[in-house]
């Protein structure tokens, strides 16, 4: 089994929507062409264009789906269903502080077995960079296919994007100094430690419900932070006729 896939028979993640985990696999599934093509290399960029393409298309999907009686949940409500709820400090935390931070349920209490919670949040630019940065190195020279190519990719993300599981560190923070004798962290290093001696050694079934969890928080924040924009821009805009 290779991550990034979905397992087979699996009906989606703790009730996220089809719709939505199409939009995050596109958002975590960008091909190893796509990526050496695009000139920037940012994995933020995939995330827009996604956006961009949904934004343009939702009337046409809101009406066949009311049509077919079928309502489609809110960012919110899709949030809710894999126990994310916001309040008013979110919102500050990610518009101001670059970042969203929450603690998720992975895997639900099997038998004697207790449930799998880990503490997920968004990256900062500067992070999709080092990703990018990370990959590039992590893939020269190396003959894979596309699945192998996106299976690495995510574990990149996840690396920087999962703080805790089962309510421990992911691993400490590897210190470096920078140009002003100031101890900081190295977010290259411990993100390689995470991903070769932590995430690499979990099931794949345990890293398919990480990236889609990871996936629809990301999605739904960015969608959530459009449609507020544009209803503020709605406001400014002169009415018609005027």
């Amino acid at each position: 089994m290779k991550i990034g896939q979905a397992v087979p028979g699996a009906k989606g993640s703790f009730g996220i929507p089809p719709e939505l985990k199409a939009q995050g696999d596109r958002l975590m599934a960008q091909t190893r062409e796509e990526y050496e093509a695009d000139e920037t290399r940012r994995p933020s960029m995939a995330a827009y264009s996604d956006a961009e393409d949904t934004q343009v298309q939702a009337p046409e999907v809101t009406v066949k789906a009311e049509e077919d009686g079928f309502k489609i949940p809110t960012p919110e409500e899709s949030l809710a269903r894999i126990g994310i709820h916001l309040n008013d400090e979110d919102y500050h935390s990610v518009v101001f502080r670059g970042v969203l931070e929450k603690d998720v349920c992975v895997l639900p209490a099997m038998g004697k077995t207790r449930e799998l919670r880990a503490t997920i949040r968004t990256l900062k630019t500067k992070e999709y960079d080092a990703i990018d940065e990370l990959l590039a190195d992590d893939i020269k020279g190396i003959s894979m296919t596309n699945d192998g190519f996106t299976s690495r990719r995510s574990l990149w993300i996840l690396s920087f994007a999962v703080v805790k599981l089962d309510n421990k560190p992911l691993s400490k923070p590897i210190m470096t100094i920078d140009d002003n004798g100031t101890s900081i962290v190295d977010i290259k290093r411990t993100a390689r430690e995470r991903k070769d001696n932590v995430l690499g050694e979990l099931s794949p079934i345990v890293i398919n419900e990480l990236i889609a969890i990871h996936a629809a928080l990301t999605t739904n924040m960015e969608v959530i932070l459009r449609i507020n924009k544009g209803e503020y821009l709605k406001k400014l805009s002169p009415p018609r006729g005027a």
